[in-house]
């Protein structure tokens, strides 16, 4: 890394060992810096694999995504593009060997990790296998492309139903990993949606056994003393519907008695009719119950879960006085760990429950959806971070009278809303005005029919790839927002360093950055210079030719360097893009980015990490044998070297009676040293579990010779091998 000095090179990704340091933007991000021209705010998602032969660019959108991960440049038509990686239970496709030739064509991209992975019709994904398989694609793409940013996948909806599976996946995170989720860009999809299993929207998500829900405004929480969860919930509404949504083969619903109760009608699983008529009056308070067996099984995505629907029948038995229909609680396999082992009516996780087609277009709910997610960011300390709606439209149609007119002004109250009203300064992105939502992506592309029925959200005829009406009220909004502009960025910068380890030695320091031209229009000449802060000297200056608009191929350009500077430091360096101002561009503070490096000014010589590689092989006597290279990084966590001149770096197998028995020793000398790991060998390593220990040693003025050893559990088997690599944090 460090012989390749002041090279402009195709973009290189590799794991590093970074040091401490800190390195920060300038902090004057604003929204003319994130988004130049308003129209980029608008994408659009497709069904097809490319854009070849759609005159897309008729739409002044700024994005665009389609659910996978295409092979062609991920900037077509002056639009950026969102690649999906498709995430279920049992994995994810494209699968590595595939992404492994993807991530290079898509740099520094937004990558959606998943889609609806809470909608058993889509990913079907749990909480908990969602964090694991998370944690595995962030730290592959960006161990491939460090510039590329990383969004969680976009739930069908956003409802409390929602954000306690996010909650369960952010706490699996936490709790096998020990950090929070690392979520660069986070994603929602504002469906307003039915949510109850069984019926139409996505169903609730896995993971999740039991719930409740009620149609909005119809019924109220009444305390009950002789309840099972000492409340019920109570209604006189004529077909108001009370939900109980459980796991099992059978199942039993308790209601309320009195003699002001009015008859229940209980549907099962969504059937046309109902499976039992309940006459709730009685002289007396009390309760009764009606259990539903042998329950059949759904599909394998559906499998064992069902729903008892309580509803207020018209009737009531005319010796009542009203129609109250009381619900208490349910019972089935899933309630057993339960309080009383019953589902009560005042259950936390509740299903939302729609009814009718007019509250699918309520665009006061999809602003409620927004305030529900950014108030959890805020919670959860990722206010500072944008916002998408990946996905959002109409798909209802015309089977429930929703036609074209009713879509357009759907979409354009939408526009107006995420555009100029959806903003609050407590829960707001602050780069970003305090907006809700930064992006947004309509559906779809073209499209006649979803879920069997015809629908109006296309914005261009599938069958002549024309605009539609509604296509062409897309183009009227945003091609007033839409402004040329060229804009350079230093989209990721790495900056490493490496302290001296001997006394007289520099201290060495590299970066790695992505630059790219985030704009429509080509740039020309222009200069890029690295400099020390509080001097005048320049530490390398490239000279720039040309970056095309991001829909060319030559719109995004990597810098490497490494110099080396003499002394304990603290130093700061500078990497200022158009550092001669020969560029005309509406976001200058992305144009810098500094970096501090720093640390103690004493001697604390550590081993940060051990690497094994193992090589099995049979002896003359057929015996299984392996040769055992661990490679040491030794590291300097002060800024002064040590006066010592030689360090003796030992490897030992510890015996069980805990002696240790040497079996490689290297010192390292001024001479010899080149930062690079130091290799240690272990040959004839016989088969079984082996506890080694890697020391260095030789410092008499390191202040802390606690860091200066590593313990290994190594295991040498008969077939495959499973090697551990041990680093100290």
């Amino acid at each position: 890394m460090y012989g390749r000095l002041g090279r402009v090179v195709p973009l290189v990704v590799a794991l590093v060992l970074v040091l401490p340091g800190s390195a920060a933007a300038d902090d004057q991000i604003n929204e003319r810096c994130l988004y130049p021209s308003a129209n980029e705010r608008f994408g659009i998602t497709a069904s097809y694999a490319s854009l070849n032969g759609w005159d897309a660019r008729r739409l002044y959108a700024g994005a665009w995504q389609n659910w996978t991960v295409t092979w062609w440049p991920n900037n077509v038509q002056g639009m950026r593009y969102y690649p999906t990686i498709h995430v279920t239970e049992n994995g994810y496709e494209p699968e590595r060997r595939w992404l492994e030739h993807l991530i290079p064509l898509h740099r520094s991209t937004i990558w959606f990790i998943g889609s609806e992975v809470d909608t058993v019709w889509m990913g079907n994904v749990r909480p908990e296998t969602y964090a694991r398989l998370y944690r595995d694609l962030y730290t592959f793409i960006k161990s491939r492309d460090r510039s590329a940013k990383i969004a969680i996948s976009g739930f069908s909806t956003v409802s409390p139903l929602r954000m306690e599976w996010l909650n369960r996946a952010w706490n699996a995170y936490r709790q096998m990993y020990g950090t929070d989720m690392p979520v660069d860009v986070w994603n929602i999809h504002t469906y307003v949606v039915n949510e109850m299993v069984h019926e139409w929207g996505p169903q609730i998500p896995p993971g999740i056994e039991n719930a409740v829900g009620y149609t909005e405004g119809d019924w109220e929480r009444v305390p009950m003393p002789a309840a099972s969860g000492g409340s019920v919930h109570a209604s006189d509404r004529p077909e108001a519907r009370a939900y109980f949504a459980v796991h099992g083969d059978s199942l039993t619903v308790y209601l309320r008695t009195g003699p002001d109760a009015g008859v229940a009608d209980l549907y099962v699983d969504n059937r046309p009719q109902p499976e039992a008529r309940v006459d709730l009056y009685a002289p007396f308070p009390g309760v009764i119950s009606r259990t539903f067996r042998n329950l059949p099984r759904g599909d394998r995505r559906l499998a064992d879960w069902h729903h008892v629907r309580v509803q207020v029948a018209h009737e009531r038995n005319p010796a009542s006085t009203g129609r109250w229909v009381r619900v208490d609680a349910a019972e089935a396999a899933s309630t057993a760990a339960l309080p009383g082992g019953r589902l009560e009516d005042d259950y936390p996780l509740r299903a939302r429950i729609l009814t009718t087609a007019e509250h699918y277009l309520d665009t006061d709910e999809m602003l409620e959806q927004l305030r529900m997610f950014r108030r959890w960011m805020a919670d959860h300390g990722q206010r500072h971070k944008p916002l998408i709606n990946s996905e959002f439209g109409v798909l209802l149609g015309e089977r429930e009278g929703i036609f074209y007119p009713q879509v357009r002004d759907f979409m354009l109250r939408s526009f107006d809303l995420f555009l100029h009203h959806a903003i609050d300064p407590e829960i707001g992105y602050p780069a970003d005005g305090n907006r809700l939502l930064q992006e947004w992506f309509w559906y779809i592309l073209a499209g006649d029919y979803f879920d069997g029925q015809r629908i109006h959200s296309a914005l261009m005829n599938p069958a002549t790839r024309e605009l539609t009406p509604l296509g062409h009220d897309f183009a009227n909004y945003t091609q007033p927002l839409t402004t040329l502009y060229a804009d350079l960025a230093i989209t990721h910068a790495q900056w490493e360093t490496a302290w001296p380890l001997f006394a007289g030695q520099p201290a060495r320091f590299s970066l790695e950055a992505v630059v790219a031209n985030r704009g429509i229009n080509d740039v020309g000449l222009f200069h890029i210079t690295l400099t020390q802060a509080g001097s005048d000297v320049t530490v390398k200056d490239w000279t720039v030719p040309q970056l095309t608009g991001r829909e060319g191929n030559s719109y995004i350009m990597a810098l490497e360097h490494a110099w080396q500077r003499t002394g304990p430091g603290p130093y700061t360096f500078r990497l200022t893009l158009d550092s001669a101002g020969q560029v005309d561009e509406p976001c200058d503070p992305n144009n810098v980015v500094t970096y501090t490096a720093g640390a103690p000014a004493h001697v604390d010589l550590a081993l940060r990490r051990a690497t094994p590689t193992l090589y099995r092989r049979l002896s003359p006597d057929g015996q299984v044998l392996a040769d055992f290279f661990l490679n040491a990084e030794v590291v300097n966590l002060g800024s002064v070297g040590t006066r010592s001149s030689e360090l003796p770096l030992t490897l030992w197998q510890q015996n069980p009676d805990g002696s240790l028995q040497l079996l490689d020793r290297r010192v390292l000398t001024p001479a010899s040293w080149t930062g690079e790991p130091v290799k240690l060998a272990w040959r004839n390593a016989p088969v079984g579990r082996h506890q080694l220990v890697v020391r260095l040693e030789g410092a008499t003025d390191d202040v802390d010779p606690t860091n200066n050893e590593l313990a290994l559990s190594v295991l040498v088997p008969t077939s495959t091998v499973h090697l551990p690599v041990m680093h100290r944090d």
